[in-house]
């Protein structure tokens, strides 16, 4: 997501609300698009909702896009993802893209 289109709608659901990540997920990041979206995330604060709920703030990157490094999909884990280029097997091994 190249802007922050649906800013409004982290904001109403994690700020205040002492909302976390589910008991039986075992990792969430967040990987914003580009720089741009980075800066403009946390300059309203959108960062601080992710990380209270438990979420990874990261940098903007193609890691996760292309199981580059660790940032991949083990056996059988899902993963939610705003590409239009989702496949199983593209982010990990085994993974399973939800878009």
């Amino acid at each position: 997501m190249h802007q922050l289109a649906h800013r409004g709608s982290a904001r109403s659901r994690g700020r205040g609300q002492g909302r976390s990540k589910a008991a039986n997920v075992k990792r969430v990041l967040v990987v914003p698009g580009s720089g741009l979206v980075k800066r403009q995330a946390e300059e309203e604060g959108l960062h601080e909702i992710f990380l209270a709920a438990g979420f990874e703030w990261r940098e903007p990157g193609c890691s996760m896009c292309l199981a580059m490094n660790a940032d991949r999909l083990e056996l059988g884990e899902r993963c939610a993802s705003t590409s239009n280029r989702n496949f199983e097997g593209r982010q990990g091994a085994g993974g399973v893209p939800t878009s």
